[in-house]
């Protein structure tokens, strides 16, 4: 269990982890669509990797509500590999198939 001062502001943090991860949720399925409608090859691949960063994502949410992490941990791997880390290592591969077939869009 972590330290209790991590926690002063919990009900501002969890209605920001609300609504951070249904923009998450939100925005995968809309790429997702996007990527669709461009006939991107590796689409079923891509999908995989959102359904595995949401199901961590929650995970760690989850495990910040029972406090057994700290918002400093809970931040760490949701800008680090969720949102920063995902663009960088897997929405680039498709960024230039989308821009080379937006006439399909």
């Amino acid at each position: 269990m972590v330290n209790q001062s991590n926690y002063e502001n919990e009900p501002f943090i969890f209605q920001a982890l609300d609504s951070l991860s249904k923009s998450i949720i939100l925005h995968f399925f809309e790429e997702e669509e996007v990527l669709m409608e461009s006939g991107y090859y590796d689409l079923e691949k891509h999908a995989e990797i959102h359904g595995s960063l949401v199901e961590s994502m929650m995970r760690s949410i989850e495990s910040y509500k029972n406090k057994e992490i700290t918002t400093q941990v809970l931040f760490k791997f949701l800008y680090g590999q969720v949102i920063v880390g995902h663009m960088i290592s897997e929405d680039i591969k498709y960024h230039n198939f989308i821009y080379t077939n937006t006439d399909k869009l």
